[in-house]
């Protein structure tokens, strides 16, 4: 009962630093592409960095209890890799909901969203902690 006690815990803490990289990511996304007028692709790549920063050291600090076997460099290290592959998947999922599909931006960021936002889960679980 306990370990799903942690579990739930753990899940909370990671959703809701995940609600607010979310929305630093759209806002900078939003503010970058609507406001200023820089190329959609480079926006997300923006967007994402910045709420990346974030993310790791709420993450980091709050949600997953890092690993005693591994040094702050190596956890920066896995962090920095996933994010990454995040990207990438981001970048692949926005732009064939863009281009292939024909949606709007934003549209396709919240689908992109919700795929990034699982892999960085199960990814930062298995190897951060």
């Amino acid at each position: 009962m306990e370990k799903t006690n942690k579990l739930i815990v753990k899940l909370v803490k990671f959703g809701i630093t995940g609600v607010a990289a979310t929305v630093i990511d759209f806002a900078v996304l939003y503010l970058l592409k609507s406001v200023m007028g820089v190329n959609v692709y480079i926006a997300v790549v923006a967007a994402f960095i910045v709420s990346l920063v974030f993310n790791y050291y709420v993450s980091m600090k709050y949600v997953f209890v890092a690993r005693e076997d591994l040094s702050m460099t190596r956890q920066m290290v896995i962090f920095l890799i996933t994010a990454v592959i995040g990207l990438g998947l981001n970048e692949c999922i926005m732009w064939g909901c863009i281009e292939f599909a024909g949606m709007y931006y934003m549209v396709g960021k919240v689908l992109a969203t919700g795929v990034v936002m699982v892999f960085n889960y199960m990814a930062r679980h298995l190897l951060l902690e």
